[in-house]
């Protein structure tokens, strides 16, 4: 028992901090564009992300105003959302199937404007 803990301690701590490693070093907002379009994509409206971090314990995304565009229909200026700073916590286990599960997901100054459909 003790020589298999010793060899999972082996294997998995330098795994972890080697993504932690590169977690902390990664400029996410290098990645802005891309992540802009593809939930501009998913969401079929205009998104903008200001200033991103990632960290690491835990897990987090963080993005500082962001704003997603009204009904394109609709043609108003004024978004549907505008958050101060949105905030999203993911477990880590399910990543390594694929999968996304959120821990936790905080808005801070969130704006919602919602407009009735005549």
């Amino acid at each position: 028992m003790r020589r298999a803990m010793t060899i999972i301690v082996i294997v998995v701590v330098p795994i972890i901090t080697a993504v932690g490693v590169f977690l902390a070093t990664i400029d996410i907002n290098r990645y802005r564009g891309t992540i802009q379009a593809e939930l501009s994509k998913r969401l079929g409206r205009n998104v903008t992300l200001g200033d991103m971090h990632l960290s690491v314990f835990p897990f987090r995304f963080v993005a500082n105003d962001v704003s997603i565009a009204g009904e394109p229909q609709l043609r108003t200026d004024k978004p549907l959302l505008q958050v101060q700073q949105l905030g999203v916590s993911v477990k880590l286990l399910p990543l390594l199937h694929k999968a996304v599960e959120i821990r936790s997901l905080y808005l801070q100054k969130p704006s919602v404007d919602l407009i009735k459909n005549a």
